[in-house]
């Protein structure tokens, strides 16, 4: 029998959610549940219905209240875990420590019922564990010289959680590159499945890098079919672009590339550098959230949104020697192993 049971919640299945419930289950019963968000107020008080006869069913057995991010499906089971003496842990991803209103983006970037759900989430919250520590409290001036707020700390106030900071895990054996001639060329992936996050991923700032390196091929997969009209309306011939690829595709892609770009305008910390890295790409990103503490002097970081800046980064990268990417490969070894998150979570169960 194992030693405690533990619900899960999120809204998306993402890879870091599986990898969190495959480490979880190992020692703990795991009981997750899929909170599906909707723009429409009805469809949403029904999800909200329907979570509420899942903790009801299953909180009684529960000893702690575990939560990808801090959002609408978060309170009500923190809530009852109080009431009921249960512990909460939340994860704080990125989304839920941000405001940016060029993007309309961000738990905080509006004060709503979104917003209020999730702050007072944070406040019933026995541990908060972000994957990197600019989500406590820093400040963003990649996207604005005078500065955004980014951190818990900035937007929520008398905060009695433990605060811990435990970075995602990557398993080294398995992001291992596929031997080949590797050309100059540019790679990105991450998911945009409207324009907020085509922008916000920075792949539009990318296809105008492209345009400036005419004879350097880039590839941008993760472009959803939405938008893969207007993103071929504005790439040149040098820029690919996939909706997706399978992951065979994928580590292929990442072998065969020289350099990984990622220019987000708000990040944690993004597992897709983290991957690319362990590939043997050099990496070039844009200096928010936890890009430049993972590039570390293993790559190249751009301080503000400057796209001439940002054609010679590339093109340094992409000049760089095979030590570099050897060298960044064992930055994430050493840093970012699957087992230091492993053995955090289960420090802070039990």
């Amino acid at each position: 029998m194992k030693e405690k049971t533990i619900l899960l919640f999120y809204s998306n299945y993402s890879s870091f959610v599986a990898k969190d419930e495959q480490i979880l289950k190992k020692k703990y019963e795991v009981i997750k549940y899929s909170f599906q968000l909707q723009k429409n107020i009805f469809r949403m008080i029904w999800e909200l219905v329907k979570q509420f006869i899942f903790v009801i069913r299953n909180i009684w057995k529960a000893d702690v209240v575990f939560s990808w991010f801090s959002d609408f499906y978060t309170l009500l089971p923190f809530v009852l875990a109080k009431i009921l003496g249960k512990k909460t842990i939340v994860i704080v991803g990125g989304y839920d420590a941000v405001a940016i209103p060029e993007l309309n983006y961000g738990l905080f970037n509006k004060k709503d019922v979104r917003q209020l759900f999730g702050t007072l989430s944070f406040k019933l919250s026995d541990y908060i564990l972000p994957v990197d520590k600019s989500l406590i409290k820093s400040t963003n001036y990649y996207i604005d010289k005078h500065g955004l707020k980014v951190g818990v700390r900035n937007y929520v106030s008398n905060l009695k959680a433990i605060i811990k900071v435990v970075p995602t895990g990557y398993d080294f054996k398995f992001w291992k590159a596929i031997p080949g001639h590797r050309s100059k060329s540019v790679v990105a992936f991450g998911f945009a499945s409207n324009m907020q996050k085509f922008v916000g991923k920075g792949h539009e700032f990318l296809i105008r890098i492209a345009e400036r390196m005419p004879d350097t091929q880039f590839t941008i997969i993760g472009i959803d079919d939405l938008i893969m009209p207007y993103a071929r309306s504005i790439a040149s011939e040098n820029v690919t672009l996939f909706n997706s690829l399978d992951q065979d595709e994928l580590l292929y892609k990442l072998s065969h590339s020289k350099v990984y770009a990622l220019f987000s305008m708000s990040e944690g910390m993004p597992s897709s550098l983290c991957e690319a890295m362990l590939m043997g790409c050099v990496p070039v990103g844009s200096n928010v959230g936890g890009i430049k503490s993972i590039i570390g002097d293993c790559g190249f970081v751009l301080e503000h949104q400057d796209i001439d800046k940002a054609v010679v980064l590339v093109q340094k990268a992409l000049n760089t020697s095979n030590q570099m990417a050897a060298l960044g490969r064992g930055r994430i070894i050493d840093l970012f192993p699957s087992e230091l998150r492993a053995n955090e979570l289960y420090k802070i169960v039990s």
